[in-house]
């Protein structure tokens, strides 16, 4: 059967940064392959550069704006956007002057984050 999860009451909270991220689909539900984050970011709130060594990352932004952090580039990035990163690659976010909010699919999974996840520097 589904499972229905909502962003507003669901799911595990992580903090990253100025940021608080929720976990709302990882295999605490039986997800095998993949892990899904909403994140809301408040005016000029930072996600921190990090890196996933073994998985792909899906980003893709449900409202607001701000900017994409590629090690020293920051990119523009707003509402329909849909960002996709590579295994081994620094990525962050920046919210804009009136906050963002992201979902994001990392596939496969990862079962440590702070193990299996870096800061980028």
């Amino acid at each position: 059967m589904a499972v229905i999860r909502n962003v507003n009451r669901d799911g595990k909270p992580l903090a990253m940064g100025d940021t608080l991220a929720n976990t709302i689909v990882s295999r605490e539900i039986g997800a095998q392959h993949l892990a899904v984050n909403y994140t809301r970011y408040e005016p000029g709130a930072e996600f921190p550069q990090h890196i996933h060594e073994d998985s792909e990352d899906v980003l893709f932004v449900v409202s607001g704006s701000g900017w994409l952090k590629d090690g020293k580039r920051m990119t523009p990035i707003a509402a329909g956007d849909v960002i996709f990163v590579r295994p081994g690659e620094a990525h962050g976010a920046v919210a804009g002057p009136s906050g963002m909010a992201t979902s994001a699919a990392k596939l496969p999974p990862i079962p440590n984050v702070s193990a299996r996840s870096r800061s980028s520097r």
